[in-house]
């Protein structure tokens, strides 16, 4: 008799097999998904219990400050850690972790480095417990760095100090918080790079050795120094809010600069290539030092206050808002330089230009406190020319078109220079204790009226006065070198 299977039998053993073989598929997806996870899944918290190196096992505890226990080896990327115990740790390689917090049951700790060593924490540092002499030092050396996701400064009584004494990088991607423990900051030779949006605070953080902005938006939160220097990194926004003041001895503008209402600027800026924006909008922001565009400063009514060169290879644009030198430094100008509105440019010494000089209605002004003398090249405005300088000599080393000429400062001197021709279409007045020179120039005043007037010092040279107006005009009553009247109307005069 043959040997027969049922369909019942048949199915039972198949399903069995089938079992079996989803049974070791899912263990072998398992082993391959476990075999290529990484090392640690979960975090784990670390406790300093050994003044030694952070990449040695027998400096960590994973259960307390005290305790040997180390279930682990050393804090890697996505560890927590706490440093405290009266313990040093030293950052002796490139090193992470996910956080690092102060103690709140212990005494205090200290992080420092060995030379060129970085510490990489994604999240916060926390410096300062909830407990009074709970306190985390962090001291930087030559070289080393840590990038951190944020900082507080202080728990609620424990501190945190800060020390850059002798150098380092701390690179923030968020926000420095002071605690209510407070605590010390020493900025020492050190670089503070903020890469993402944040506010600065307004006690603690408000001196810097090196200041760099290479990402987001950093605002002022109260007045700011940088004793070398202010750099705007390329992605980089800094905003002076208020009337903050700004002082470093370098200021370097790749990103974009808002300078805030009325602020003071201490220190030579550079606005670089290409990137560089100084956005003054509708502000006053006053410079102690040199300025260099080469790239754009844009404003309506914003007011610019330089009290040392300014050299422009850029474009400045305002509408009504002003540039303004004080003292005798130059002006020179190689890029454009537009005002669409009645804005005003002042300057203090020479002004140089070989590039798109576009004044609109502007008025220019010449109020440099030195000696002279200053050459100023040509220009066009509807706006009016005043000197105000009561110490130095102006001589016009181009054609001048404009709306008015004032000499007002008793003892300043206004030149006419050499062979040129300019135009005046209102009054050119002379005020007591002023002067306007000739040159051999030719000077045409095109206003009706008494179109010239003297209560200074007029000197003839060898230049020539031209009452050209189409209507009638009163020729002042003066020495002339040339004197010529055009136009088709009557010219009067009471003597010449």
């Amino acid at each position: 008799m043959g040997t027969y299977l049922s369909r019942s039998s048949l199915f039972f053993k198949l399903n069995i097999k089938t079992s079996s073989v989803k049974s070791v598929l899912f263990i072998l997806i398992l082993f391959l998904l476990f075999a290529f996870l990484p090392d640690k899944t979960f975090a784990t918290t670390y406790y300093s219990r050994a003044s030694a190196n952070w990449n040695v096992d027998s400096t960590w505890s994973t259960t307390s400050f005290l305790s040997a226990t180390n279930t682990g080896t050393f804090p890697i990327a996505g560890d927590i850690v706490c440093i405290g115990g009266g313990f040093t740790v030293t950052v002796n390689v490139n090193s992470a972790c996910s956080s690092i917090i102060a103690p709140n049951t212990s005494t205090a700790g200290i992080l420092t480095f060995s030379g060129a060593s970085s510490l990489t924490v994604s999240g916060n540092i926390a410096m300062g417990g909830t407990n009074a002499a709970r306190d985390l030092t962090i001291t930087f050396v030559n070289g080393s760095s840590i990038t951190a996701g944020s900082l507080t400064l202080g728990g609620t009584f424990g501190q945190g100090i800060i020390d850059m004494t002798l150098g380092g990088t701390l690179s923030i991607g968020g926000a420095i918080t002071i605690g209510a423990g407070s605590g010390t900051w020493t900025p020492g030779t050190g670089t503070v790079i903020f890469t993402a949006n944040n506010t600065l605070p307004t006690s603690k953080f408000t001196t810097f050795n090196n200041l760099q902005i290479n990402g987001g938006t950093t605002t002022t939160g109260v007045s700011i120094t940088a004793i070398a220097s202010l750099t705007i990194g390329t992605s980089g926004t800094f905003t002076t809010a208020s009337t903050h003041a700004i002082t470093a001895t370098t200021i370097t503008v790749n990103g974009t600069y808002n300078a805030g209402s009325t602020g003071i600027i201490t220190g030579n800026m550079t606005v670089g290539a290409s990137t560089g924006i100084l956005a003054l909008t509708t502000i006053t922001s006053t410079l102690s030092g040199n300025f260099t565009n080469n790239n754009s400063v844009t404003g309506t009514s914003g007011r610019l206050n330089v009290s040392g060169s300014i050299t422009n290879s850029g474009t400045i644009s305002l509408s009504t808002g002003r540039i303004t030198q004080t003292g005798s430094s130059d002006f020179t100008n190689s890029g454009s330089i537009t005002f669409s509105g009645a804005g005003r440019i002042y300057f203090s010494g020479n002004f140089t230009n070989s590039g798109t000089f576009s004044l609109g209605s502007a008025q220019v002004r010449l109020v440099g406190t030195g000696v002279g003398p200053y050459n100023i090249d040509g220009f066009t405005t509807t706006g009016a020319v005043t000197v105000s300088s009561t110490t130095g000599t102006y001589i016009f080393a181009g054609n001048v078109s404009c709306a008015g000429i004032s000499c007002k400062g008793s003892g300043g001197t206004l030149n006419l220079g050499t062979g040129l021709t300019h135009t005046s279409s209102a009054i050119v007045a002379i005020s007591a204790g002023a002067a306007l020179n000739g040159g051999s120039s030719i000077l045409k005043i095109n206003v009706t009226g008494a179109a010239f007037t003297n209560a200074g010092t007029f000197t003839p040279s060898t230049g020539m006065i031209n009452y050209c107006f189409a209507g009638t005009q009163t020729a002042l009553a003066t020495t002339y070198y040339k004197l010529t009247l055009s136009g088709t109307s009557l010219k009067t005069t009471a003597g010449i």
